[in-house]
């Protein structure tokens, strides 16, 4: 759908459709947008951060995110703690998908003291591209 409305963007502002095989990335430049999968990632952060400061109520499902305690010397800095998945399903869950993105980020921030705003803007400088 992003690609479809880039190229209409495109009719737009010059007047005809990109040619055949136009690189995406070169849409995404061009009108200074982000990846929807980048966008997806700023979306779980924003919302594991109101999940950690109890500002959006989740089911008891949900609740089990075990937080282990940090330690300054050690080399993997996970804040929680994920069990293995034996399946797709839970590989790719929400609650998987945002406490992988939190400990991928734990080197960066705090995910759960962080402001939104602070964190709004660290993304739009692209300070947490590494991770993202």
């Amino acid at each position: 759908m992003q690609r479809k409305f880039l190229k209409y963007l495109y009719f737009k502002v010059h007047k005809y459709y990109p040619s055949r095989g136009y690189p995406h990335s070169d849409l995404l430049s061009e009108f200074n947008f982000t990846t929807l999968e980048t966008r997806r990632k700023c979306s779980d952060l924003l919302f594991l951060k109101k999940v950690c400061n109890n500002v959006v109520y989740v089911d008891a499902t949900f609740v089990p995110l075990i937080r282990s305690a940090v330690r300054e010397n050690c080399r993997h800095k996970s804040i929680f703690a994920i069990s293995h998945s034996n399946t797709n399903l839970h590989r790719y869950s929400l609650k998987v998908r945002l406490c992988c993105l939190a400990n991928k980020c734990a080197d960066i921030m705090d995910v759960s003291t962080i402001s939104s705003r602070k964190l709004t803007v660290m993304i739009k400088d692209g300070r947490l591209d590494s991770v993202l």
